[in-house]
């Protein structure tokens, strides 16, 4: 946009010089074109007034960054002092020039921000429950509602969460905190019927889990466990021990389903127990890992009968346990490992 500056100078120049300074008779299409002159000329921004100058010589903004800026926040000269105060106090509270430039950016309604009443308590409330050093402004610059949200209301009843959870909760997801306040006692609620005690290692990633759905999509990813054969029982129970589940797309656990079912030959119930396995990757994970494990059943190479079990372990302790350690008996086994990835042997 800068760039453009220069150029729509000289056209607002040369249309005040011929059109302003010696005017036609005025008939309608000269109308049209002194109009759209004059529109011309209000939208383009004056690079001299003071929130341009503001934002580029005291918040290091470009002069890209500082004309769209302007275009979202009143800024007033009266004020500079307000301003001044509020960039020294982000200063003071671990705020690199990077994260206020990238803050006002997002947010330039920040500058108007109030210390005393609105700033301080916050950034305090933050740093008390655990918010402390680089992590707060990487917080407020991710997530600068945080600013423009109730403390009282949204961000000390911290939704029912006791506050030896609140930094989990904030670093894991930040927007939980400018969500309606109704929507986190649901999830809050549902939480605790389901028997999970705050407590409870998963607490924050069930609340994460439940706090990304509306009613309406939770209702509909529940239906497609028990469309699966999963009781409701079941279903809260899985949901309890591995939340994630209930993240996975419809499409992606019906398709891990059936492969399980119909082509590995797992029962549903060692599904129920071992839920993870709904979140790995059907096609990265899944389908390569139980191709070598069928030739290593087949050679009778290996005493792991079930193939759940591997697929549990990292990439570097499957490749030396089942793939490399059989290099000799199985010279192309890598091979084949890494073309039902997709990769190559490189890859490795």
């Amino acid at each position: 946009m800068a760039a453009n500056l220069p150029f729509k100078r000289v056209v607002s120049f040369l249309q005040k010089c011929f059109f302003d300074a010696h005017p036609f008779p005025q008939n309608p299409k000269f109308r049209k074109r002194k109009i759209k002159s004059e529109i011309s000329k209000s939208i383009l921004p004056n690079l001299s007034s003071f929130p341009i100058q503001y934002l580029t010589n005291s918040c290091g903004l470009s002069l890209d960054s500082a004309i769209k800026a302007s275009n979202r926040v009143v800024l007033e000269e009266k004020n500079k002092k307000r301003f001044d105060s509020v960039v020294l106090f982000l200063k003071s509270h671990n705020f690199s020039n990077a994260h206020i430039i990238r803050l006002i950016e997002k947010h330039p309604a920040v500058l108007n921000c109030r210390i005393t009443s609105n700033l301080e308590p916050k950034l305090r409330f933050l740093v008390e429950n655990g918010i402390k050093g680089l992590y707060l402004p990487r917080l407020v610059v991710a997530s600068p509602a945080i600013l423009f949200r109730s403390l009282k209301a949204q961000l000390k009843p911290a939704m029912g969460v006791p506050e030896r959870r609140i930094e989990e909760l904030l670093v894991l997801q930040p927007r939980c905190l400018y969500q309606d306040i109704s929507r986190i006692k649901y999830a809050v609620k549902m939480i605790r019927c389901m028997g999970v005690k705050p407590t409870d290692v998963k607490y924050i990633h069930n609340l994460r889990v439940i706090m990304s759905h509306s009613k309406l999509s939770w209702k509909r990813k529940v239906s497609v466990f028990e469309s699966l054969g999963w009781s409701t029982e079941e279903v809260i129970s899985t949901f309890t021990r591995t939340p994630h589940c209930l993240s996975c797309s419809e499409k992606k656990l019906r398709n891990a389903m059936d492969y399980f079912v119909n082509t590995v030959k797992v029962d549903r119930e060692t599904i129920i127990g071992y839920p993870k396995v709904l979140t790995y990757s059907i096609e990265k994970r899944v389908v390569p890992r139980f191709t070598v494990w069928k030739i290593l059943i087949e050679r009778k190479l290996t005493k792991c009968t079930r193939f759940i079990w591997m697929l549990n372990i990292s990439e570097k302790e499957f490749i030396d346990l089942y793939v490399t350690k059989y290099s000799t008996e199985i010279p192309y086994l890598l091979q084949i490992y890494m073309q039902s990835k997709g990769g190559s042997i490189r890859a490795v």
